[in-house]
């Protein structure tokens, strides 16, 4: 169950938040549904100097045809700077209507804002308390440059961290990144043992010119060359070209294995690379497949579409399509397939993406296209939370207040568990208030949104220490 849990996690959190930036790299072109999560749980300001910040976000799955809620990731604490200091995962309990803790997250941070530990622990149900799982330390430089991680993992037998594998970064004097070493714990010694070691060498410019694997060889106490990638720039030091070879150890030499060719329009953004296979035989390269790009006038990519060289041609493989609103949000992401026999394509899945009045993400949908029904089903979904955020009271974050069914059609349950309720508004996104909500003694509280029309709502909630919560929820149609 944990490590089924830590899978889930881990792709929830790869489904986060969505890239708004609007350049396209080759590394983001593998990559167009799972968003980036270097923000995870950002703060976001808003015109009128407001701060919010996304405090949970809520895990749904696809049970027999419905949507039903299986877990959420939480903010539980930060500090005057916005940093979460701890967050928990639970999984969510239709039987008891009750979140089961699953795991539980504590950051920590230097005086200059970056994070140098990350704990984690996992619920014991039998004992009712966390216990100690995995541990991760981080170090910097002078200049804030991440220069070692150490991950350890906890044995209970002994009660005591032990060294799992290290990472340790160097840079050139331009603070970019030159060599990458990963290390293994020998147990049987006490110490670190080589593993793998990655070199970047650049240009004046800054361009990388060269990325190097090595492997380590313990008969020879030295590092063996694997693969690498040259590099090379056009006058804009834009990427033209990137060489892969593979080390060969009974020449002593590096042998040819693919290419990549990028082409750009105006605006610098790529429209085109082709993909290159070495030929051994003939020592030429031949062609395998292509990546083409469109773009509108903000430079976001609307169309990638993958081809196959076939008999001296580019043949149609798959495609995806991107859509975007009057804000530059990315509305939806939609992968299909080339049917050579009906000429046509056909759906494979789609990514939706819904934000609020202030272009905060709200929900973020993936669909999987019924080919025999010929209609969209959602396989999983996540709803993103946001609340105003006061750096000065950053303790008072308030924490176990509870509104499902999330999305609703009838009613909607509030519970603040451990946490004193004085009053609850109701809102329309707009701003205007819809009704009163008295909450009363009671540990859970229904309201009636039968009335309602289908779109998003939010609840203010004021506790008992003068802190208020803005929580959103989605009233079916």
């Amino acid at each position: 169950m944990r490590i089924f849990s830590e899978y889930i996690l881990k792709m929830s959190l790869a489904f986060l938040l969505v890239t708004i930036g609007t350049n396209i790299t080759f590394s983001q072109t593998k990559n167009f549904g799972f968003p980036k999560t270097e923000n995870y749980f950002r703060l976001s300001q808003n015109n009128d100097n407001l701060v919010w910040v996304q405090d949970s976000v809520y895990y749904y799955i696809n049970n027999s045809g419905n949507l039903i809620l299986y877990a959420r990731t939480k903010v539980t604490q930060r500090d005057n700077t916005g940093n979460p200091l701890s967050y928990v995962y639970q999984m969510w309990s239709e039987n008891t209507e009750k979140w089961i803790n699953s795991q539980f997250y504590n950051l920590y941070y230097n005086t200059s804002g970056y994070q140098t530990r990350e704990l984690v622990r996992n619920w014991k149900n039998e004992s009712e308390t966390w216990e100690y799982y995995k541990n991760s330390l981080f170090s910097y430089d002078n200049y804030g440059n991440l220069i070692q991680n150490i991950f350890q993992d906890w044995n209970t037998s002994v009660s005591e961290w032990e060294n799992n594998y290290k990472e340790t970064f160097s840079y050139n004097a331009g603070a970019l990144l030159a060599t990458y070493t990963l290390y293994v714990w020998d147990f049987e010694n006490n110490t670190w043992l080589n593993k793998e070691k990655y070199t970047n060498t650049y240009d004046a410019s800054g361009n990388k010119t060269e990325y190097i694997t090595q492997t380590w060889e313990r008969e020879t106490q030295n590092w063996a060359n694997k693969y690498r990638e040259v590099y090379t720039y056009n006058i804009n030091n834009l990427l033209i070209s990137q060489t892969n070879q593979n080390w060969d150890t009974i020449s002593s030499s590096w042998v040819n294995a693919k290419k990549l060719l990028f082409s750009y329009d105006s605006n610098s953004n790529i429209t085109e690379i082709i993909n290159q296979n070495w030929d051994l035989q003939q020592n030429v390269w031949v062609n395998t497949f292509r990546d083409l790009y469109e773009y509108d006038n903000r430079g976001n990519i609307l169309v990638y579409t993958g081809q196959d060289w076939d008999n001296n041609k580019w043949t149609d493989v798959h495609r995806i399509i991107y859509t975007y609103d009057t804000n530059g949000n990315k509305l939806s992401i939609t992968k299909q397939f080339w049917d050579s026999v009906s000429k046509t394509w056909i759906n494979s899945y789609k990514y939706i993406y819904t934000y609020d009045s202030l272009n905060h993400l709200i929900s973020a949908i993936f669909n999987l296209w019924n080919n025999n029904s010929g209609y969209w089903y959602t396989s999983y979904k996540n709803n993103f939370f946001w609340s105003e955020y006061d750096p000065n009271k950053p303790e008072e974050l308030p924490d176990n207040i509870i509104i499902y069914p999330n999305p609703a059609d009838n009613k909607i349950k509030i519970t603040g568990k451990n946490t004193n309720i004085c009053d609850i508004k109701m809102y329309s996104v707009s701003g205007k208030e819809i009704k009163n909500i008295f909450f009363g003694e009671e540990d859970i509280k229904e309201a009636n949104i039968s009335n309602l029309s289908g779109g998003i709502y939010l609840l203010k909630i004021k506790t008992a220490n003068d802190s208020t919560v803005i929580k959103k929820f989605i009233k079916i149609k």
